[in-house]
């Protein structure tokens, strides 16, 4: 530690201590060639001969660089003692552990702004020939100016990736922001990205994320959103891509962790190593937009599969998919005969037997009428036939049972053969009949008789058939 001097280099006047680290002290100091100008001096502790050449390294680096998010390196000397300085523009404001201790977690818009900042600072350095990896990047080595500028300080573990050799000092980054690689020395531009996400993780949450190592052995890094609903998803998935334990994992470039960030392809989560577990969206983390669309959707889904659901019943109902107990009971038409047709047929056909939509078992049976005869008819036939009756269709047991056609038939006396019989007033069929069947002739009659009467002297029996009896007409 350097002893309490007022002015350093004949140059330099220091003011106070502004930070302490493993490799050495940074002060704040007054430029005397520049009254207004202050810098801040940082000084390197190590004596070795390997510190030193790194130490003069860096100092030759970083006096090449320009870029408004990184220090500019003005100067750097030795002191007699041995002591090395590097003399950089001092960067007011405070640094971002300093402001996430005192405000709580930051408010993504301005997580957004300085990690784009940051990574155009970083994407800057590893553009370089060859390409430098800062190696140390966390809250506390992130300026935040009052202007709103983030600048990346403090290259005290800076690596330069060369073809042959690397130069670097053996100092692993801090715990929970150096990626796993970085403990054994095999650091690239990933590790950068890995501990930027660190950072972002450690801004958005007030957290100081899980160290590497103890995530590779098992424990599971908190994601978050889980710390911080407020946090987007998108933000999320992007930290914890950045935070992938397997570099091939991570981004593979600052610029491929821009896009992401500023809206781009969405970033994919990293596939879980050792004991890292995947992580899905809950509920809670869709947002409050997601979150209506997703429900609307649900019940415009649930009204739809209602709607059809409905027609579907209503078609059923339509088409009779009711109790097959139901019994259609068929009509049975009767047709009016002429009273001036010779021979009348009189036919009872049951229509609508064959419908079939009740009773398996129901018979349709006719009923026959018998029409009146013509006063003028030589001869009068009522054939009383019922119309194929078809069973129902649903069982073989419905049949339509017809009744056997009865025809009585009247022939005059003058044609009237030998033995046959006369129709007894049984077998007359009246007008005033009601609608019965035709009744069934009987097995005799009137015995037949030699008789003979003159057809012009026949009388009116009042509808019924006067009889021939020696000679003579008689009615019955």
């Amino acid at each position: 530690m350097m002893q309490a001097q007022p002015i350093i280099n004949n140059r330099y006047q220091l003011l106070h201590r502004l930070g302490q680290g493993g490799m050495g002290a940074v002060y704040l100091a007054r430029d005397l060639a520049f009254q207004q100008r202050y810098v801040a001096l940082k000084e390197n502790a190590e004596r070795s001969p390997a510190a030193q050449a790194q130490f003069r390294l860096e100092a030759e680096m970083l006096a090449r660089l320009r870029h408004p998010h990184l220090p500019a390196v003005t100067d750097h000397f030795t002191l007699p003692d041995g002591r090395q300085f590097l003399v950089m523009d001092y960067v007011p404001g405070e640094n971002l552990e300093e402001r996430v201790a005192r405000t709580g977690p930051l408010p993504e818009r301005e997580l957004q702004v300085w990690a784009a900042q940051l990574l155009d600072a970083l994407g800057y350095l590893h553009a370089q020939q060859p390409s430098v990896i800062h190696r140390d990047v966390k809250p506390a080595n992130i300026r935040l100016t009052p202007e709103g500028r983030a600048v990346l300080v403090d290259f005290g573990v800076v690596k330069l990736l060369t073809g042959q050799a690397t130069a670097t000092v053996a100092r692993a980054g801090s715990p929970g922001f150096a990626p796993i690689e970085q403990y054994a020395g095999g650091t690239d531009a990933r590790s950068d990205i890995y501990a930027l996400g660190a950072t972002l993780y450690f801004a958005a949450t007030a957290h100081t994320p899980l160290e590497a190592p103890l995530r590779a052995c098992g424990q599971t890094l908190t994601p978050p959103r889980r710390i911080n609903p407020a946090l987007s998803t998108r933000m999320e998935t992007a930290i914890t891509r950045a935070m992938a334990l397997e570099a091939a994992r991570r981004f593979q470039s600052v610029a491929e962790m821009q896009r992401a960030l500023q809206g781009g392809k969405e970033p994919r989560a990293p596939r879980p190593i050792g004991g890292e577990r995947s992580w899905w969206p809950s509920w809670a983390s869709l947002g409050r937009k997601r979150r209506q669309v997703l429900t609307g959707l649900a019940l415009l889904a649930t009204l739809t599969v209602l709607i059809v659901c409905s027609i579907i019943g209503w078609n059923i109902a339509d088409m009779g998919w009711g109790d097959s107990r139901a019994t259609a009971t068929p009509t049975m038409l009767v047709p009016t005969p002429s009273p001036t047709a010779t021979g009348v047929t009189s036919t009872a056909t049951p229509e609508a037997a064959d419908m079939g939509w009740g009773d398996s078992r129901a018979t349709a049976t006719p009923t026959m009428l018998a029409p009146t005869p013509s006063p003028t008819a030589t001869g009068v036939t009522s054939t009383a036939t019922p119309e194929a009756t078809d069973a129902a269709p649903t069982d073989s047991r419905a049949t339509s049972t017809p009744r056997p056609t009865i025809t009585p038939t009247y022939t005059p006396p003058a044609t009237r053969p030998a033995n046959t019989p006369t129709p007894s007033p049984s077998q007359t069929l009246t007008p005033s009949s009601p609608a019965t069947e035709a009744p069934t002739p009987t097995s005799g009659g009137d015995p037949p008789s030699s008789a003979t009467c003159d057809e012009d002297s026949r009388p009116d029996c009042c509808g019924q058939e006067p009889i021939c009896e020696n000679d003579s007409w008689k009615c019955p």
